[in-house]
């Protein structure tokens, strides 16, 4: 039987924690119609999740990723609950049948394109061509904005947790956008503002009802990773709205997001 790894650590590095006689878990992924049996080791930190496998390949590697890093959260979770410690846990490294090892992480390649609102890297002439340093500036400066921007990244770290965190940046920054008025009200106004139509946002707002309100609805991966990316793109939107401090943004710039 197949067998892959992996390891990671659990911060803060000064506080050790160890977990004895941690139960091995049979799960059934019914999504891609595989048996897994994880064994999870914690031990001064470090952090170990072997996953023996009916079969494997590489398309496989994100469920089993996301899967393994929930059986560690929730061990580290518990210990967190037990200890009154915030733990946090990250995996490093992934390691396949054969016994290759290589670096892993939350981590979409399609993401990055959509960020168009600031470039990092680069020196601009002027300050006033600086994005990155007005972007920076709104964000640092309102709680409101920051909260909504760790929702969304929390979306990608979080995998299980994704349509939640993006539903919840979202309706952050209509409340920013549109302070003060009731949901029926704001949400056009919202739209109109960022030019998006209502299809292209429900994805986003309806797909999350239930695991916001405590029900574990499946989201499918494929959907999951639509709902991202229209959240990254209304971010985006939204991003240049604040840099530009001039009001809506011009469709003939930004023309309307649709489903």
């Amino acid at each position: 039987m197949p067998r892959v790894r992996f390891t990671g650590r659990i911060f803060p590095t000064g506080v050790n924690l160890s977990v004895a006689d941690h139960p091995q878990i049979n799960w059934h992924d019914d999504e891609n119609n595989l048996d897994i049996t994880f064994t999870t080791t914690i031990q001064n930190n470090a952090v170990t999740v072997d996953c023996d496998v009916g079969r494997f390949d590489a398309t496989l590697i994100t469920a089993l990723y996301m899967r393994a890093f929930d059986l560690a959260r929730a061990t580290v979770d518990l210990a967190a609950f037990n200890s009154g410690f915030g733990f946090v846990v990250v995996f490093e490294t992934f390691t396949s049948p054969a016994g290759e090892v290589t670096p892993v992480g939350a981590y979409d390649a399609s993401l990055a394109a959509l960020c168009t609102a600031y470039e990092m890297g680069v020196t601009p002439a002027t300050a006033e061509e600086n994005d990155f340093h007005k972007v920076l500036v709104a964000v640092s400066t309102d709680w409101r904005m920051f909260r909504a921007l760790r929702h969304l990244i929390e979306a990608i770290t979080l995998p299980h947790e994704s349509p939640t965190h993006c539903a919840r940046a979202i309706e952050a920054l209509r409340h920013i956008i549109v302070p003060n008025e009731p949901p029926k009200r704001a949400w056009p106004k919202f739209r109109e503002t960022l030019n998006v139509s209502e299809d292209f946002l429900k994805l986003i707002t309806d797909i999350s009802t239930g695991p916001r309100h405590g029900d574990p609805t499946h989201v499918s991966g494929a959907t999951t990773r639509e709902i991202t990316q229209r959240a990254w793109k209304i971010m985006n939107r939204f991003l240049e709205y604040k840099k530009r401090n001039t009001g809506p943004l011009p469709p003939t710039e930004f023309p309307l997001l649709t489903a």
